[in-house]
């Protein structure tokens, strides 16, 4: 199986953001890109980031605007200097179906208003990538994903998995009508 070897990607990308104040998604993978990264393919640029974005190496800082920022993990990471390989099969499970996402988080406004709590105390955005990336189709599977067991905040983690069985389900219809 194909990997790719990331270190010197993640080496740009901290050099590019120590340089640029308030860097967006599209201007980071029009950086990888201009330097070669994944051959110019904007398609793995763009699932690079999302896949710093779910190891929690970069986060949004401002998400009206959509600036990231690197995360105290990336900076470990740089003080290490370890090399780090991605499988093209974890590119593959990265779908960046914003449909998905954009409904679980519409679940998580419903359950903050319902509630009267700040969407932040319902779930966090981080985990909800989470959900959008690993699509977990019961509420054992999601207990299985780091950090999703000792959440403390009122989730309500099975209306999160009826919406992925349901996307899921619509996926599969959708693909084998056109097929």
């Amino acid at each position: 199986m194909k990997q790719y070897e990331v270190s010197t990607m993640l080496e740009s990308v901290i050099a590019f953001m120590n340089q640029n104040k308030n860097v967006q998604k599209l201007q980071l993978i029009n950086h990888l890109r201009e330097n070669g990264a994944f051959e110019k393919s904007f398609e793995l640029c763009s699932k690079f980031i999302e896949w710093l974005k779910i190891q929690k190496f970069i986060k949004i800082s401002n998400p009206f605007y959509g600036y990231l920022k690197l995360t105290d993990k990336f900076l470990e990471w740089q003080k290490e200097s370890k090399s780090i390989y991605i499988s093209e099969k974890t590119f593959q499970t990265i779908q960046e179906n914003y449909q998905l996402l954009m409904g679980l988080k519409l679940i998580r406004k419903i359950i903050a208003d319902e509630k009267g709590l700040d969407l932040f105390k319902v779930c966090p955005n981080y985990m909800l990538e989470k959900l959008a990336f690993y699509q977990p189709d019961s509420i054992d599977k999601v207990f299985k994903i780091s950090g999703f067991k000792e959440w403390k905040g009122d989730t309500q983690w099975h209306r999160y998995v009826e919406a992925i069985q349901e996307w899921k389900l619509k996926q599969n219809n959708d693909y084998q009508l056109s097929a």
